[in-house]
């Protein structure tokens, strides 16, 4: 079974050798509609586009951080739960509300880590602390790997509609595609630039651009006075003009932060469920802020 032992590289032999006819229009049509679709479960919202993008209308995908709530400390509660044990399988990414409150809980839902995915072919990102970065979604790159091994997943949970998994699979990588080319051109003249942000949530990205990128909050707490006045020195050096942060998270320190520097404040959104047109607006922003 997948969920036992799946192949590193079991998506390019679907792709290879599942994908039937494809809409003119660039899908594949659909099976018959029936009332046993899958019901998949997800810790974040982007993860929703990524399971979507390949099931289309043929699953019901639940996701238990809605927009606002905090990946690394969301603790659901007992209705949300019993929705959980419902699930056919449940995509993990690797946040800390996961090991914290959602795995130990599920029962005997399957559990199919993506960051475990993920890290078998790309290695993690570290912190200072040598912690991981968990924000492995901010990363085309590792998308591309998560969304292999969905793929993988709902093909044995419901094989007979292995061809319509398949085919949209496909378009969703040459959508990634073309999403990594885009945020390429948008900051091939940034690389080096320094981005300052109050939550480390785009290390993944603005390693692959070539950026630097200053974080105020240190292991989840704000900077301390000596951190703070380090940040200070080097976005004044780097005439940083825009401090990014999330609409979830309250930080008077960010607003104080821009105010000593001169810059302003601009809100981003890393758990965005619209993952493509999102990724494209957090590059222009930063190659806007450069």
């Amino acid at each position: 079974m997948f969920f036992a032992k799946a192949p590193g590289r079991f998506l390019l032999l679907l792709l290879s050798f599942l994908t039937a006819a494809v809409w003119s229009a660039g899908c594949m049509a659909p099976p018959e509609q029936s009332d046993d679709k899958l019901v998949i479960a997800v810790s974040i919202p982007p993860q929703k586009a990524f399971v979507t993008a390949i099931c289309q209308d043929q699953a019901q995908v639940v996701t238990v951080i809605l927009p606002g709530y905090s990946p690394a400390n969301y603790e659901p509660d007992a209705r949300e739960m019993q929705q959980l044990s419902e699930a056919d399988v449940y995509f993990s990414i690797g946040v800390a509300a996961e090991e914290a409150y959602i795995l130990p809980r599920l029962g005997s839902v399957p559990v199919v880590d993506l960051a475990e995915r993920v890290a078998r072919e790309l290695p993690d990102r570290r912190f200072a602390s040598g912690s991981r970065d968990p924000h492995i979604w901010l990363s085309v790159a590792r998308v591309r790997i998560m969304a292999g091994a969905i793929l993988e997943a709902v093909v044995e949970l419901d094989p007979d509609k292995a061809d319509f998994y398949t085919a949209n699979a496909r378009i969703f990588l040459e959508e990634l595609d073309q999403l990594e080319q885009d945020i390429h051109a948008l900051l091939a003249d940034d690389a080096g630039q320094t981005i300052v942000v109050y939550h480390p949530s785009y290390g993944y990205l603005a390693d692959e651009a070539g950026l630097r990128m200053l974080s105020l909050e240190e292991e989840g707490k704000e900077a301390t006075p000596q951190h703070l006045q380090n940040l200070i020195d080097q976005a004044r050096e780097a005439s940083v003009g825009v401090i990014f942060c999330q609409a979830e998270i309250d930080s008077r320190q960010s607003a104080a932060f821009a105010e000593e520097i001169g810059a302003r404040i601009q809100i981003l959104d890393p758990l965005s469920e619209d993952y493509v047109a999102n990724m494209r607006a957090i590059a222009r922003a930063f190659a806007d802020a450069s």
